[in-house]
């Protein structure tokens, strides 16, 4: 009798049996994307817990003041502090609910048919909240790249009106397109758009960047003429300099990669591999984008008060741009470019 009852309770258990070739092929189709985004969120989380630290270091007032330099300065480090958090917050929500995603999906390949109704709803919903935290990144991403572009020009009215229409036509790129792709999965939860959908964030985003990235470059070039002409012993780059090019580089880098996310979209389309794995890697590279920058002015910033100096990048330029070419002798020379080590990457002294 015992024996009978568990025999009984065996058979009533489920039973595993081998996965079919299509099912590993699935399952190690999604490998590479988990592990890219695992990869960088990892360098992320650390970057940004040490931009946090070093933030907390330096003092975070939530206490209004006016009328000074370091009151501005304050307010802006408290903007960065906070955009800091929300984006660490976007990239785990985002790691955690790509991972879910594919986890909600194991039931699919078992013994006994799943509950598909919910488990399709439940992966609707999480592709569909997964859209806005990644987008998410790509905003506040260009929101501090513009920011940082538009310090450097605080008395052109044209340029600061050039910027924030880039930057509304950035959040109008994102929402439309979370929007679409919404509606497009609730319609067909197998629907991953069309091979020209990826245009309209990308290329707001990327003509966002490359004329943030143009200014910055054409700030860095009158920066170094101005040197050579105020300077003319002078060979070596200055640390400004050093952090402008940098800057150009970074953002240049930054378009390139997303002009690649346009290119393999519409060559390949959404379904390919190279594509599902570029557009993994684009909300994490994003949020280090405007990490790492501003962990160079937190470096640099700490540096220059560690060494007695004062002057941020804004003041440091337009210190270059009005000194006369006698400033060429050797004595003058070095305390000017005592003067150009201060730096102040995006207009705020962390």
């Amino acid at each position: 009798m015992a024996s009978q009852n568990a025999s009984s309770a065996s058979s009533s258990q489920q039973q595993s049996l081998p996965l079919s070739n299509s099912d590993v092929y699935i399952i190690l189709s999604w490998m590479p994307s988990v592990a890219i985004r695992s990869l960088l969120y990892g360098m992320y989380i650390t970057l940004s817990m040490i931009a946090i630290y070093l933030f907390l270091q330096k003092g975070i007032s939530f206490q209004h003041s006016r009328g000074s330099d370091s009151s501005a300065s304050a307010k802006a480090r408290l903007a960065l502090f906070i955009l800091t958090i929300i984006m660490m917050v976007f990239s785990t929500i985002s790691l955690v609910l790509s991972t879910e995603f594919y986890i909600t999906q194991l039931p699919l390949f078992s013994f006994h048919s799943p509950n598909l109704p919910k488990i399709m709803k439940l992966l609707v919903n999480e592709q569909i909240v997964l859209l806005f935290m990644e987008r998410m990144n790509y905003l506040i991403s260009d929101g501090i790249v513009v920011w940082r572009a538009w310090i450097m020009f605080p008395d052109q009215r044209v340029v600061g009106l050039a910027l924030t229409f880039l930057m509304l036509s950035s959040c109008a790129g994102v929402f439309v397109d979370a929007g679409l792709a919404s509606t497009a999965l609730l319609g067909n939860p197998s629907n991953v758009g069309s091979q020209t959908r990826g245009f309209i964030i990308s290329l707001p985003t990327i003509t966002t960047n490359a004329v943030a990235t143009g200014l910055i470059a054409w700030k860095a070039w009158n920066h170094h003429q101005d040197l050579k002409k105020n300077l003319q012993n002078s060979s070596s780059l200055t640390r400004v300099q050093k952090v402008l090019l940098l800057l150009v580089e970074s953002g240049t880098l930054y378009c390139l990669l997303w002009v690649a996310y346009i290119t393999i979209s519409a060559r390949s389309g959404p379904s390919a591999n190279s594509f599902q794995e570029l557009s993994s890697a684009m909300p994490f590279i994003s949020a280090l984008y405007p990490i790492i920058i501003i962990l160079i002015a937190t470096v640099e910033s700490k540096d220059r008060d560690d060494r007695g100096m004062s002057l941020s990048l804004s003041q440091s330029i337009r210190f270059a741009s009005v000194q006369s070419p006698v400033l060429s002798t050797a004595g003058v020379e070095g305390e000017t470019n005592s003067k150009h080590d201060s730096v102040d990457v995006v207009g705020v002294d962390v």
